[in-house]
């Protein structure tokens, strides 16, 4: 543990916490900021090394207490336009690692006041010349890169709304569901870096803002401490270097996503800030996945459920009845009929929306069922369904045969990630293979091959690294399954292209699974789903080859896709909704309330488990899989028993569906039926909502059960599907708990059950042979 020390003198205060100082400076008008320090080198300050804005007021800090050991707290008092307010800012050795936790806040108190920008804002010393290289990344997924002035990532104007936009600027606006910012700023030489991380407290915070962007500049001011409140003026005046600005949990004119916000804060109403920061001089050791991804574990912690218990998961199974293996036995059912409601044709195929979720349905297409047939496939030979396994092979061959008839030309490169993925599953799987789902499949990858290599240049197939990812999984299993050897190394070429954008001067945020230079959301930014593929295709390959070369891309990639793209904060105000363990579906650093596709969340949490079978996971990846696997149930109706919707004067509302027959009967028609965006319950997919199969049978108990529901168990060869009948079950049991807990898991739940005791340490996984 790094030393804690707090020294006061009269003229100085100073928190040391190991190598990091927060300095304080007296003057006659009270407390100021001074620096955070990294030894002895200047790495961030309060911004203009004032504590606190409110409406672009100063509080003068005139009181200092020490708290404790590690604190200091500063208070004072200001005038807002006739309204007394009170004021304070505490800063603390950060009790959970290196840095500082900050604590700001004030309070009106003898009326209302009107803001229009509160909280503490910091930023790096003035000492970039405009050419540096940065790269701001914020939880979910906005990323903006840009060096020598030239912009790699991220759009200047990429929202329908007015906003105060600025080019080189980074925000994630109204709420960021995992606060965090991390920005990696550096002179072009490389010299002069600065890694700066700064996590918010949301559950004690009023904003959930998060912004960054360069300074206006100002003459050098880092190199004159003495004169620093006599020249002011400086830092505002245009000059020849500039720093960075953040914002965290802070509201601002310039990051809003409304156009000249305006708050009131009534008598006696307090506003709070808290975030935690620390900066180093340079990654070290570090790689820019692992950076990510530990700073999402620390932000995950702040709001974690310690006790392993998730409120909407007990509303979905306890109030409700509704788990994966229910919901699993609902969808496959549909199977079983030749219609089901209007979701599922046999002749016809599934819907894509179902009617009256949104404005067009799109009516029924072979092409959608195609995701489905994989597990429900694996689901009837894994459970020892064997009629059920050849009911659904017939159905694949039927359609297969629909989309022989629609002509060699019918497919391109965007059909990749939502169907004939889904066809390579299911194709690894049957024996015999229905042939003409063989024969459409050989013909696609023989229109699309030539134009598939390592040396192909993405911008000219239009199609990004994630739609190149899904490519690249495929090929690996048509090598094996079609006896297509140039498949294979196909797939290695496009492997080493795809996993260069993990290095320096990659491009790792291009992953957004459309085209190369597409404008729709998931084009300028990652797509969850994207460098998840990119991770399973090198744990592929690595199977193909036994190359161990290809588990260090997988496991980056995977860090991206957890650090950037998993909640870990639940934004929603009502029992039977929680956001975290949902991934972004991309966002191009716009405020997605809504974008939480269940398919592509749950393709990438089972990326995570078929990784743990050759990867010793961290803490971070268990944590996102036990969130996920808490919270997904929620994106069914029959798991719901409120109704988000807005009324007639455009505010949100939430209504109990069992008090409204025109709300169950919306429900009741399709019950199992994911929604696209599970927050506003909207849009019922089948396309996305095929997931409670395999979610069931990887870690909902199908294969592997935990008697214990604080505990998760995970099946990583059942998430690749590669589990097989006659094999032992390896089950990973993760304790998110603090607290040792005794349990037990039941291997093959409904066949020859085996019970298997352990017991289990806090915030520890266990791997258990059955």
């Amino acid at each position: 543990m790094p030393a804690i020390a707090v020294r006061i003198t009269k003229t100085t205060a100073e928190i040391k916490h190991g190598p990091r100082r927060a300095r304080f400076l007296k003057r006659k008008t009270g407390w100021v900021p001074d620096y955070f320090y990294l030894e002895k080198r200047k790495m961030l300050r309060f911004k203009d090394h004032e504590w606190m804005s409110v409406s672009n007021l100063r509080a003068p800090m005139t009181r200092m207490t020490k708290i404790g050991e590690a604190g200091l707290r500063f208070e004072g008092q200001l005038d807002v336009y006739d309204v007394k307010v009170e004021a304070w800012v505490q800063i603390e050795a950060a009790p959970d690692g290196p840095g500082f936790q900050v604590t700001s806040g004030f309070k009106p108190v003898t009326g209302l006041i009107e803001i229009f920008e509160a909280g503490s804002a910091f930023e790096c010393p003035y000492e970039y010349d405009f050419r540096e290289d940065s790269t701001t990344l914020i939880g979910g997924n906005p990323v903006y890169k840009h060096r020598d002035s030239k912009v790699n990532s991220g759009l200047y104007l990429e929202s329908a709304l007015w906003v105060a936009n600025r080019r080189l600027r980074a925000r994630q606006s109204y709420v960021c569901w995992s606060p965090l910012l991390l920005h990696r700023v550096r002179d072009l030489d490389g010299g002069n870096e600065r890694c700066i991380t700064i996590l918010g407290h949301w559950d004690d915070t009023t904003f959930h803002e998060v912004y960054a962007t360069p300074t206006r500049g100002g003459g050098n001011v880092a190199a004159d401490d003495a004169v620093f409140l006599a020249e002011e003026k400086r830092l505002h005046d245009a000059g020849e270097t500039r720093g960075y600005k953040y914002l965290m949990g802070c509201t601002n004119w310039s990051s809003s996503m409304v156009k000249d916000p305006s708050f009131f804060v009534r008598k006696g109403q307090a506003v709070h800030q808290k975030v935690t920061l620390t900066y180093d001089h340079d990654l070290g050791e570090l790689s820019l996945d692992a950076w990510v991804l530990a700073a999402w574990q620390r932000v995950n912690a702040f709001s974690f459920p310690q006790k392993g218990v998730v409120k909407a998961y007990d509303v979905a199974t306890h109030t409700l009845g509704v788990t994966w293996e229910k919901a699993a036995m609902e969808l496959t059912g549909m199977f079983r009929n030749k219609r089901y409601g209007n979701v599922w044709d046999a002749d016809r195929g599934m819907q894509i929306y179902l009617d009256g979720s949104r404005p067009t349905s799109y009516g029924y297409h072979c092409e959608a069922a195609m995701q489905w047939y994989a597990p429900c496939h694996y689901w009837g030979v894994l459970r020892g369904d064997d009629a059920f396994a050849s009911t659904i092979a017939r159905h694949a061959a039927r359609h297969g045969q629909a989309m022989i008839e629609r002509g060699p030309d019918a497919y391109g490169i965007g059909d990749m990630m939502f169907t004939f993925s889904g066809i390579m599953r299911l194709l690894e799987q049957v024996d015999p293979r229905p042939p003409s789902l063989e024969k459409r499949t050989r013909d696609f990858f023989n229109l699309h091959l030539e134009k598939i290599t390592g040396r192909s240049d993405p911008k000219k197939l239009n199609a990004d690294y994630g739609m190149l990812s899904f490519f690249a999984t495929s090929l690996l299993i048509a090598a094996r399954v079609l006896a297509m050897p140039e498949a294979q190394k196909k797939a290695l070429l496009l492997l080493r292209q795809i996993n260069a954008q993990l290095n320096e001067g990659g491009q790792f945020w291009r992953f957004g699974c459309g085209r190369w230079e597409g404008w729709c959301q998931a084009g300028r930014q990652i797509r969850a789903a994207g460098p998840a593929q990119a991770a399973m295709a090198n744990l592929m390959a690595y199977h193909a080859t036994g190359n161990i070369a290809h588990l260090t891309p997988a496991r980056q990639f995977m860090n991206l896709v957890i650090g950037l793209s998993v909640n870990c904060w639940n934004a929603s105000p009502v029992e039977d909704m929680d956001t975290r363990g949902f991934t972004m579906g991309g966002n191009c650093g716009r405020d997605q309330l809504a974008d939480l596709p269940p398919w592509e969340t749950f393709e990438c949490i089972r990326s995570i488990c078929a990784l743990m079978e050759v990867i010793d996971a961290p803490p971070a990846w268990y944590d996102a899989v036990f969130l996920a696997s808490r919270t997904g149930l929620c994106s069914m109706p029959a798991a719901r028993t409120w109704k988000r919707a807005y009324d007639l004067k455009g505010n949100v509302v939430y209504e109990p569906v069992n008090r409204h027959g025109n709300l169950q009967a919306i429900y009741n028609r399709g019950a199992y039926i994911a929604y696209e965006n599970p927050w506003d319950q909207t849009m019922q997919a089948p396309y996305q909502g095929v997931e409670p199969i395999m979610n069931h049978l990887t870690f909902g108990g199908g294969v592997a059960r935990v008697e214990d529901e604080r505990l998760l168990a995970i099946v990583p060869r059942v998430a690749s599907y590669r589990q097989r009948t006659d094999e032992p079950v390896s089950a990973h049991i993760w304790n998110p708990t603090n607290r040792t807990l005794h349990s037990s898991v039941v291997f093959r739940p409904t066949k020859d059950a085996r019970v298997v005791p352990f017991k289990i340490d806090p915030r520890s996984a266990l791997h258990i042979y059955g």
